[in-house]
């Protein structure tokens, strides 16, 4: 019975342990998710307001008889063409930037040659380097090439300035791949194509999936290169294009900062849809297991 009743004592006290640790923590976890939240939920309250509603007080409740649905199909006028730009030139720009890297990376990891550690040091160097430092070098080299206004003014820099970093992640995990069955496939015959395309890539599809989303927010968010870059309005990215709108849309009174809200609000949905698509590889075991490969 004393035994017994030390078991249930121990017990107890480490369910109280971990109840001083754990309340604390959802504490905190809570505050984080609120803070996050305001903006969000702020943005969305005032983009079905008007204009004087909304310089009244951004943080009043939307008036039930007066919500400004409106709003979202002035904004979409004004942004809509400018997100599929914004769309186009980030999908292009992440997919062709996961495939060179881990094209790259495989070289590196498992085509041995001559010189192939110290050329893998040179293309880690680069990543401690700001983009903005070659920022005038590519402007100079786009404009020279007579591809300004278009968008392979944006790919081409982009592709050449975040290479390191995909290279540098792709190649730690595949020297973490099994050895024995990349061996095995050799053995059958499998040439290095064979077996980037039907072993390594499927085994790092989580890896592929960080990676693309990483570059996309990148590129859909990109303002300064953008801005350099692309100066015809309907090649524009959104991002750009609300920055240039946004001051005549806010003085006119008849659309304001409703409408403002509500281009903020269209912008944002395709990184919600990315991130919503791939949360599922967030969420399992073998995402986490990627990274520590």
């Amino acid at each position: 019975m004393t035994n017994t009743r030390k078991k249930h004592k121990i017990v107890r006290l480490r369910r109280s342990e971990r109840l001083r640790v754990q309340i604390p923590i959802s504490i905190i976890l809570a505050f984080a998710i609120i803070f996050t939240l305001i903006p969000f939920m702020l943005t969305i309250m005032n983009s079905i307001k008007g204009h004087f509603e909304i310089t009244t007080s951004i943080f009043s409740f939307p008036k039930l008889n007066d919500i400004r649905w409106d709003n979202y199909a002035k904004a979409f006028s004004y942004v809509g063409a400018n997100i599929w730009n914004s769309v186009f030139i980030a999908f292009v720009q992440s997919a062709v930037l996961v495939i060179i890297s881990a094209v790259m990376a495989y070289i590196f990891a498992e085509v041995k040659f001559f010189g192939s550690n110290f050329l893998f040091y040179i293309y880690i160097m680069v990543m401690v380097m700001p983009n903005e430092l070659n920022t005038s070098e590519n402007y100079a080299f786009v404009n020279n090439a007579g591809l300004m206004n278009s968008y392979w003014a944006v790919w081409l820099p982009g592709w050449s300035a975040a290479q390191a970093s995909g290279i540098f992640l792709f190649r730690i995990f595949f020297m973490g791949q099994p050895k024995s069955l990349k061996e095995a496939a050799r053995i059958d015959g499998a040439s290095n194509v064979q077996l980037f395309a039907h072993i390594v890539l499927p085994m790092t599809i989580p890896i592929v999936v960080y990676r693309f989303l990483t570059g996309f927010t990148g590129a859909y968010n990109s303002y300064l290169w953008n801005t350099l870059v692309l100066q015809d309005e309907q090649k524009m990215s959104v991002i750009t294009l609300l920055m240039l709108k946004s001051g005549s849309v806010k003085d006119n009174m008849d659309q304001g900062f409703g409408v403002l809200y509500a281009m903020y609000v269209i912008s944002g949905l395709p990184l919600m849809v990315v991130s919503a698509i791939s949360l599922k590889f967030f969420k399992g075991t073998e995402f986490a297991s990627a990274l520590k490969m």
